[in-house]
């Protein structure tokens, strides 16, 4: 199913973008032959077609369809949501992703659209952390706040891994891109070794 609904997504934006359909099967083959769909689609759990549903909604938008692209995106958010909330701020703004490419193509008002998609990603994402505090609560038959204390377990341990890092832009962390950059920490030999692979 991964891979049927990842072929769908692709095949559907390619051909709504690019407008011919022998290209975009051909665009679809190049983007299915790398090696990240491969990577990712390994790993069940991570269902990547859902962080690619953006990409359906090109069509929608083109032909000036904003209520169903909001749809779209109230439901993409929830399946997303109901079953993960790694890279949750990735997710929503890809939904603007699409308002671009449809405003290049002369959709009208692509702005409340953009913010709308936007807002509706969000409302998803609250929807699906409240049930999981009521699931977490009525499992561990504990008050809706205290189950807070189950879902964010791990919040403690991501923002330790902060501690010590440089501010993005910082003389620091200039030195450290620079420090990454240099033979000990960045070998060319890997990278012209995956290449030939």
């Amino acid at each position: 199913m991964n891979a049927v609904f990842l072929i769908s997504i692709f095949y559907i934006f390619f051909a709504a973008v690019l407008q011919n359909a022998r290209i975009a099967l051909a665009a679809t083959f190049v983007m299915l032959i790398s090696a990240g769909p491969a990577t990712f689609g390994m790993d069940l759990y991570w269902q990547y077609w859902i962080m690619l549903a953006p990409l359906l909604s090109v069509p929608i938008l083109i032909a000036g369809r904003t209520g169903l692209y909001l749809l779209l995106a109230f439901i993409s958010g929830l399946l997303y949501f109901g079953t993960r909330y790694e890279f949750a701020t990735t997710f929503a703004l890809m939904w603007l992703f699409p308002v671009v490419l449809a405003a290049n193509r002369g959709m009208k008002r692509p702005v409340p659209a953009a913010i709308g998609g936007f807002v509706a990603v969000c409302l998803s994402f609250v929807i699906a952390l409240a049930y999981h505090h009521y699931r977490v609560s009525h499992v561990e038959e504990d008050t809706f706040s205290g189950a807070s204390q189950f879902i964010f377990e791990s919040l403690g341990l991501r923002m330790a891994s902060l501690e010590g890092a440089p501010f993005p832009g910082s003389i620091a962390f200039l030195k450290n891109i620079a420090f990454r950059m240099t033979k000990n920490a960045f070998s060319f030999e890997d990278v012209f070794s995956l290449s030939r692979v």
